[in-house]
């Protein structure tokens, strides 16, 4: 099954719960504001990349957005992304929350978790923001 498959078939919104695409970037924006560490996974045919950490600016060029930190600029064409969700996944540290966001071809582009420990539960200022960001 792929992951556009799995939100797909989640046994409800609480789980897959989907958002306005534009919501993602002013979710980013308030991270940063918050000053939320993140962990954010994006892959292409050839590497994964992945971050953790804070957010520290971000930027748009046309539209494309642009996140930033030292070690670590994101881009990616807002236009490119069909659909967002909300996906809670249970786990033994509870509920972990994740933003992912898909492309015309139902493949993820990213995804955006909040930075945590292995057996940590996420950040309660995540979860808030998440579930603010909710349509």
């Amino acid at each position: 099954m792929t992951r556009w498959q799995a939100v797909h078939n989640a046994p409800d919104d609480f789980f897959a719960a989907k958002i306005k695409n534009r919501k993602v970037v002013n979710l980013l924006e308030e991270t940063i504001e918050a000053e939320i560490p993140v962990r954010i996974y994006t892959e292409n045919s050839c590497c994964i990349q992945s971050y953790h950490g804070e957010i520290e600016n971000s930027s748009w060029h046309g539209s494309w957005f642009n996140v930033f930190a030292p070690d670590f600029g994101f881009h990616f064409d807002s236009s490119k992304v069909i659909e967002s969700r909300i996906v809670r996944k249970p786990t033994n540290a509870g509920i972990i929350s994740s933003i992912e966001c898909f492309d015309g071809n139902d493949e993820m582009m990213f995804e955006i978790f909040c930075d945590r420990e292995k057996d940590d539960p996420e950040l309660n200022e995540w979860r808030a923001l998440l579930n603010q960001f909710e349509d």
